[in-house]
């Protein structure tokens, strides 16, 4: 339930109990909405984001806050991002090949290629070449 302060269409704060609601009859309220909302970004360049690591992939965030995160992702031939289940996601392959899981289905991608996974698919991906992926999780 909401707390009774409210800010009026002037922008000032007050307490506003419903016994007061009911002798206002046409009183608007906005209530301030506390979400972080993400900054404008411009990335010219992708390949300025694609990390290829020995150790295994480092995903690059480019975007972040509660409800979504967006991600270039990088592998290098062999590496592998093991199946676990996740929240709503899009994956939009940018360079190589090689198969992305979604729970007990196997999927070949390549450049060009976009795949979607539901909330709480299993996902994982395994590089045949480098590949770089930019992922976007919906929460």
């Amino acid at each position: 339930m909401m707390g009774p302060d409210v800010s009026t269409s002037s922008g000032h704060y007050e307490r506003l109990y419903p016994e007061q609601a009911i002798s206002r009859l046409f009183q608007i309220i906005c209530i301030p909405k506390e979400t972080t909302l993400i900054q404008p970004a411009f990335y010219p360049d992708w390949h300025e984001k694609a990390i290829f690591s020995p150790t295994g992939p480092q995903p690059q965030i480019l975007a972040e806050n509660e409800k979504l995160k967006v991600i270039v992702g990088s592998l290098d031939v062999g590496q592998k991002i093991p199946p676990h289940p996740e929240a709503l996601a899009v994956y939009h392959f940018l360079e190589g090949a090689g198969w992305m899981t979604i729970d007990d289905e196997r999927y070949p991608v390549s450049s060009g290629a976009t795949v979607i996974t539901p909330e709480g698919a299993k996902r994982g991906v395994e590089a045949e070449t480098r590949l770089v992926f930019l992922a976007a999780r919906i929460a």
